[in-house]
Formats: structure tokens, C-alpha cells, sequence
């Protein structure tokens, strides 16, 4: 009987290990924590930056890439910074096109398909040749997985400086574009901060 019943306190004692061990799932069950993926693990305890895909914090506009794979850090560097100025790129993109849309509608510069296929082409080559002038705020490589984060900057004045040094620009169309830099940063910063409102 003694060891019917040590073997029951034993089993219980072992069902409670098994319970504090583990962690809660997305439905509410159980799931062991030595089961967790690694990745996913080193991902979450990443600096907010990271989580986030970037920062604003109210000077600069930043983004973020990543690469992994390759055991070059040099290589890792270039790869990862060129990642994040192309996601740069696409949102600067859009504001500055809505700048020469706004600039065209003023000053009724544009009338044709033509002139709008331009202006397009104008606004792709600015958001282009100025994330050029991003830099390298913060980085960190994951001590699992291997993958290189970089945070790239560009503030207004950096903006507005890469614009005026562009050649071949319409010079009017240039110089709205450049004046309404820190404009564009802002918008960038709050477009930003809306998306992450409440996460």
C-alpha cells in the first residue's frame, strides 16, 4: 500500500512539473516550453526597432532590413542596408509623389497623360537618389538565427539636400520637392506611428 500510494505522489508530482513547465497557447491550451521555436523566441526579445520594422522619433524617418544566410558580416552589412533603403524608398515614393501632385494641381504644369507619366518617372528617381543619404543608426544580429538587423535613418535636412544636388530635375519641380522636405519626414512619422497605434 506505502508504494501504491508513492507512486501516486510521485504522478502527481510529475503532472505539476509538466504543468509549470509549459506555456499558454494562442487558444488557450498548453504548449511545453522546451518546444518553443528558438527563432520565434529570439525575434521577440529583438529591441522594439526591430519588432516595430523601424522608428520615428520625431527627427528622423527609419526603416529596417534584415539578411541572413551568409556568415560575412561585411556582406551581411551592405545586403541588410539596402533592404531598408528600398523599404524607405517605396514610402518616400509615395509622398513625394503627392507632393508633385499637389505642385502640378497648383500651378496646372500638367494637363496630359504624358506630363503624368513624367512626373511619376520624376518622383521614382527622387525617393531613388535620396535614400542614398541614409545611414546606419543601430544594428544587432540574432545569436540563433544568424540574421543581420540595421536601422537606416534620413532626417529633413539630409532630404532636402540630396534633392538639390540632383541633376537633370526639372529645376521648379525639384525645388517644391526640396521645400517641403521636412513636410515629408513628418508625414512619413505619423503615417509610422498610425500604423503601430495600438500594438
Amino acid at each position: 500500500m506505502k508504494k501504491f500510494y508513492a507512486g501516486v505522489v510521485c504522478f502527481v508530482c510529475a503532472m505539476m512539473l509538466v504543468a509549470c513547465g509549459s506555456t499558454p497557447t494562442a487558444n488557450g491550451g498548453n504548449s511545453n516550453a522546451m518546444y518553443q521555436d528558438p527563432e520565434a523566441i529570439e525575434y521577440n526579445n529583438m529591441p522594439e526597432w526591430v519588432r516595430d520594422e523601424g522608428s520615428a522619433d520625431g527627427k528622423d524617418f527609419c526603416t529596417v532590413g534584415f539578411v541572413g544566410g551568409t556568415k560575412n558580416l561585411t556582406l551581411k552589412k551592405e545586403e541588410a542596408q539596402q533592404v531598408a533603403r528600398v523599404a524607405m524608398a517605396q514610402v518616400l515614393y509615395a509622398e513625394i509623389q503627392s507632393i508633385v501632385d499637389r505642385y502640378m494641381d497648383n500651378t496646372q504644369a500638367g494637363s496630359g497623360s504624358s506630363d503624368e507619366g513624367k512626373m511619376t518617372s520624376v518622383s521614382r528617381q527622387m525617393a531613388e537618389g535620396a535614400v542614398v543619404g541614409a545611414r546606419q543608426r543601430k544594428s544587432i544580429m540574432g545569436q540563433y538565427s544568424g540574421k543581420f538587423y540595421v536601422l537606416m535613418c534620413i532626417d529633413a535636412e539630409s532630404l532636402k539636400s540630396t534633392f538639390q544636388g540632383m541633376q537633370g530635375l526639372d529645376e521648379a519641380v525639384k525645388e517644391a520637392v526640396s521645400q517641403r522636405a521636412a513636410d515629408a519626414i513628418k508625414n512619413m512619422q505619423q503615417a509610422f506611428k498610425d500604423k503601430h497605434k495600438g500594438q
